[in-house]
């Protein structure tokens, strides 16, 4: 243990980062590993996207393919089933969406050059989403609207307001 706190202390932590010849590697840091590690991150940005609905909280590079973990916001955590169902509806099949119901997450993982390509969805799917509520909003001021429409009719019908039409003797 004392060994592992030195190297760690030392500069000659381990370090796992991708190579093009094999999935993962592990290496010691050294100078120039800190170096291609700082340009990868900045390949990556850490706010990877930042939604109404959902943001991303993790990223994890391997190789050519990177896995975002999404979160859903507090505010539209009852949501969770709509987002998933649009997601899966709408998906294209190099996406791989995985779904934690009780934490309210997801997982996209997808190839490192679809990054761009998979911003553009979360988009369109936000703009779905704010379409859905919409509908909602709309089709409950309708139904409110026949509700009261009807209601006002069995009055009529019932001769309780006066309205009743009658032939002059």
């Amino acid at each position: 243990m004392t060994k592992s706190a030195i190297a760690w202390t030392t500069g000659h932590a381990l370090n796992i980062y991708a190579n093009q010849s094999t999935p993962l590697t592990i290496h010691s840091v050294k100078e120039e590993l800190r170096e291609l590690q700082v340009s990868a991150k900045a390949e990556i940005d850490s706010t990877f996207f930042e939604g109404t609905y959902f943001n991303s909280v993790s990223q994890l590079q391997y190789g050519d393919r990177l896995k975002v973990v999404f979160e859903v916001r507090n505010l539209h955590q009852r949501d969770f089933v709509l987002i998933k169902g649009l997601l899966e509806f709408h998906r294209l099949p190099e996406f791989v969406f995985a779904y934690n119901k009780e934490e309210r997450t997801f997982d996209a993982t997808i190839s490192k050059v679809n990054q761009a390509e998979l911003i553009r969805f979360l988009g369109k799917v936000t703009t779905w989403i704010n379409q859905e509520f919409s509908f909602r909003t709309h089709l409950k001021g309708m139904i409110s609207f026949e509700r009261e429409y009807r209601e006002k009719l069995a009055k009529v019908y019932t001769g309780g307001d006066g309205y009743t039409l009658s032939r002059p003797f």
